[in-house]
């Protein structure tokens, strides 16, 4: 999908392509539309630079009980397998 933005809007706003696409990117993955993964790559930056970006813009690790819990069930797996 393309979406085209008039270099003259972006300008009056006093905001870069890059940064537009940071916002979004960062809008998405806090309203957890997107992953992290999926954010990484809307904005081409590895994961601890997209981290990064994140502290930086006051936005938290999407991360609760049910992913600890996950991550639990997944190492205590782990352990069996081994």
């Amino acid at each position: 999908m393309i979406i085209q933005i008039e270099d003259k809007l972006l300008k009056e706003a006093g905001i870069t392509e890059e940064h537009l696409k940071e916002q979004l990117a960062l809008m998405l993955y806090d309203k957890k539309l997107f992953s992290m993964a999926q954010a990484c790559r809307l904005v081409n930056l590895k994961r601890w630079d997209f981290l990064a970006l994140m502290e930086k813009n006051n936005i938290s690790l999407n991360y609760d009980e049910s992913d600890l819990n996950q991550d639990l069930k997944t190492i205590a797996k782990m352990k069996l397998d081994i």
